[in-house]
């Protein structure tokens, strides 16, 4: 941490982790702040690289369930990337997710009650992971079809280190404090989200063998729920009073 001038702040940080059942990750942040106008004016950014391993049951977890369809019993099972399935698909080990965000933004304090911040995000991530869409091929001449018809199954599903995608937005936050209601004082705050872009950055990393079945581990259904799940924007109104102590 260095402050350049009383005004001008830079800050810059690196941290390395070990895992004992993972493996090692390294990430690194700089960040800035200028303040203006006698401390009412304030101009922030930041840089960053980040990470996330895999949840233990994203690596492990393993199942089978059946269910009736067409009057008849129909197998699906998740298998984990450390299966015999997984292994004859070509559908490689889980690896952390990276990030690459970045931010810039704005405070502005006219006076002791009011403050106003506005902050604007990018955030990338590669190797996410995701939850395979139900993968099935009719073609029992194929790897994936001999897998299915081997173990009575319908379909199956993996997790996978698949796509890359990109979200950017708006956080805003308005406060204002202090507000004498009788012999309470009465506080404000708005705050919201805006999501500029969230969207899904290229095409997905599609292991051979179902590339070659006809078939596919991201679904238009699985794409929609990463893209459009969350709410374009939202925004909260608090208000608390307080009385005496």
């Amino acid at each position: 941490s260095w402050d350049i001038t009383p005004a001008w702040l830079v800050e810059g940080t690196v941290r390395a982790e070990r895992y004992s059942d993972f493996g090692n990750a390294s990430v690194g942040k700089l960040s800035t702040r200028l303040k203006m106008a006698d401390d009412k004016f304030v101009l922030r950014g930041s840089a960053s690289t980040g990470f996330r391993a895999p949840t233990l049951h994203q690596i492990y977890a393993q199942s089978t369930q059946a269910s009736f369809a067409g009057g008849t019993i129909v197998l699906s099972g998740l298998f984990n990337n450390n299966s015999k399935q997984a292994f004859a698909l070509g559908i490689p080990k889980l690896k952390a997710e990276n990030s690459v965000n970045l931010t810039v933004g704005a405070g502005f304090n006219p006076s002791s009650n009011l403050s106003i911040t506005a902050d604007f995000y990018d955030i990338t991530i590669s190797n996410r992971i995701v939850y395979s869409s139900s993968i099935t091929s009719s073609d029992l001449n194929s790897t994936l079809g001999q897998i299915l018809a081997a173990g009575n199954l319908a379909s199956v599903q993996f997790f996978i280190n698949g796509i890359e995608t990109n979200t950017s937005g708006l956080d805003y936050v308005v406060s204002y404090r202090n507000i004498g209601i009788g012999k309470g004082h009465l506080g404000v705050n708005l705050a919201g989200n805006f999501i500029l872009n969230n969207e899904i950055v290229g095409s997905p990393v599609e292991p051979q063998a179902i590339k070659d079945a006809g078939s596919s581990i991201l679904s238009a259904q699985i794409r929609s729920l990463l893209t459009e799940s969350r709410p374009e924007y939202k925004s909260i109104l608090g208000l608390d009073f307080t009385v005496g102590k």
